[in-house]
């Protein structure tokens, strides 16, 4: 180690101070700041740069429960046997794959 100095941090401590700031710094980002000026404010305490700041963001967000999806009423559909049909209200035709592979050879050659 002669041409190259010893390191002064281990590589580990930006994760330690990470996990050790990241309740903090999530209720921040909850609250609306952007990323940029939370890592701004933790930088020196963090000594991560801004671009593994953002991995340990996203893994984050990641590891969190996505919300469950209001509980919104369902959407009640008409019955078709409570439809007058003199009323001219036809049930709309639901739309069906079919796949014949000779229809391309039939266009093409007939």
């Amino acid at each position: 180690m002669t041409e190259k100095q010893k390191r002064t941090k281990p590589l580990y401590l930006g994760r330690v101070t990470w996990r050790a700031l990241s309740p903090q710094i999530r209720a921040e980002l909850a609250e609306g700041w952007s990323k940029r000026t939370v890592y701004d404010k933790y930088a020196d305490r963090l000594r991560i740069s801004y671009s593994q700041f953002l991995r340990y963001c996203r893994k984050a967000e990641a590891a969190q429960p996505q919300p469950a999806a209001s509980a919104s009423p369902p959407v009640e559909r008409p019955n078709a046997a409570a439809t007058p049909r003199g009323a001219g209200a036809q049930p709309e035709a639901q739309p069906t794959f079919h796949f014949d592979p000779l229809d391309a050879y039939r266009k093409k050659f007939v």
